[in-house]
């Protein structure tokens, strides 16, 4: 082989060299690409999974309430009608 030959050699070698690197620094990058992905995506669920818990509570927390309210609400009522039959059987017994 004469010299021209062993410095194409060397030139192919090179692109190849330079070829692989750029492949490497790509997979890498895309590596990169998605761990940030995942980090991001476990974020989100973790951020959901918390506000769907706080919704659970506050659901929660308003039917205890509104129960309460309700019981409340029925004694009112019940002591109500429970004067207003006495009344009225005072009135009709005059």
């Amino acid at each position: 082989m004469n010299g021209s030959n062993f410095n194409s050699m060397g030139m192919i070698e090179n692109s190849m060299n330079q070829m692989m690197d750029m492949w490497r620094f790509t997979v890498n990058s895309l590596s990169v690409v998605q761990d940030q992905m995942e980090n991001a995506i476990r974020t989100q669920l973790d951020q959901n999974r918390q506000a769907r818990q706080q919704f659970n509570n506050l659901v929660n927390d308003f039917s205890r309430s509104a129960y309460h309210h309700q019981s409340q609400l029925q004694e009112a009522v019940e002591v109500f009608m429970g004067e207003t039959n006495a009344q009225s059987s005072r009135s009709s017994s005059k």
